[in-house]
């Protein structure tokens, strides 16, 4: 048992403390993502910073197996883009986490025929940029694991940056209604 306990001061929990917060902390709405290196399906380096558009930027890997995950968020990129093809200031950005598998020919040759007609909507590799891909999904508020045993596990979400990496939404999770997000961006990019 305890007994004559003193109290000598007092304390408190700090609302924010930034001890843990590293490269690969969430970035909240109105934080600026870092800026990475991906490839395009022509292999050819993608840098975040050299963008001058509103970024929709959505996660997925070709072998997802669940149809209402990845399949389903390439869905609703591709309808947006095409809602926002007049709208030269935002593009569609899906990014592959799957670094081993997910070349920028693997890409090409599976979502490139979907998308061929599309201006505004991309797809990158992270193949060679494993650091950065897992810097972008971590700030972004994503997670994703087991690349390198082939048992790949994720978290999926949606952010929209500015043409400055400044966070303006974010979509967790596959459940958002396309037309909402639409709307959203709408407003926001006006």
């Amino acid at each position: 048992h305890a007994k004559n306990f003193r109290l000598i001061g007092d304390g408190h929990i700090p609302i924010r403390d930034d001890f843990f917060d590293d490269e690969f902390s969430e970035k909240k709405i109105g934080e600026r993502i870092d800026n990475v290196t991906l490839l395009n399906m022509d292999s050819n380096k993608i840098i975040l910073d050299k963008y001058d558009e509103y970024l929709f930027i959505s996660y997925i890997f070709s072998k997802c197996p669940m149809p209402n995950l990845c399949p389903a968020i390439f869905i609703k990129n591709k309808i947006m883009a095409n809602q926002f093809v007049n709208k030269k200031n935002i593009k569609f950005i899906l990014v592959s986490f799957d670094y081993i598998y997910d070349t920028p020919s693997v890409l090409r040759s599976i979502y490139g025929p979907s998308i061929e007609n599309n201006s505004n909507i991309e797809i990158w590799s992270s193949t060679g940029h494993v650091e950065d891909v897992y810097k972008l999904v971590k700030q972004s508020g994503g997670d994703f694991w087991g690349v390198e045993n082939g048992k790949i596990g994720h978290e999926l979400t949606s952010i929209l940056i500015s043409p400055d990496r400044d966070v303006l939404g974010v979509w967790k999770g596959e459940k958002w209604n396309s037309n909402q997000v639409s709307n959203s961006i709408s407003m926001i990019i006006k």
